[in-house]
């Protein structure tokens, strides 16, 4: 199945993030397996279509990230798992390397993967590269320790 994010005029509803609650056990901030532990967090809203018929899911994102490493981050990386399972992608070499018959549907044929129309950070698109299963975006702004950002996945 793939993915193509901003492909359509879908509005992102604003939600409650609760998971960082001090009263919620669950989050990794009220339950530190020792000092000095940290980790990222990120809050996701997504709007999401799936065509069957063209094997494929059009959706918007929203991405709170929120630094709580001691560095300063001056990039971020995001995983699109989708596109190592279509032709030319590492894992068909793999295939092909162990002689592994693989049959791709219509839309991993095509070699479309993920598609990710733009990104927008702060109300400015902002310039990102693909290569192969890693999206890579240069913040416009180094994110301090402490500090959060919202992501915009959209068209």
């Amino acid at each position: 199945m793939g993915q193509s994010w901003g492909n359509s005029n879908a509005s992102i509803t604003t939600a409650t993030n609760d998971f960082q609650l001090p009263s919620n056990p669950h989050y990794w901030k009220n339950k530190k397996p020792y000092e000095g532990y940290w980790q990222q967090d990120v809050y996701y809203q997504i709007k999401a279509k799936l065509n069957d018929t063209q094997e494929r899911i059009d959706g918007t994102e929203k991405l709170a990230y929120t630094n709580n490493s001691p560095n300063t981050l001056h990039q971020a990386f995001f995983h699109l798992y989708q596109n190592a399972v279509q032709p030319g992608s590492l894992v068909d070499e793999l295939y092909r390397i162990n002689k592994t018959k693989v049959a791709y549907g219509e839309y991993e044929a095509q070699q479309l993967g993920t598609i990710v129309h733009s990104i927008v950070i702060n109300g400015k698109s902002v310039p990102f590269s693909i290569q192969n299963t890693l999206l890579k975006i240069d913040l416009p702004e180094p994110l301090k320790s402490g500090e959060s950002i919202d992501f915009r996945f959209s068209s």
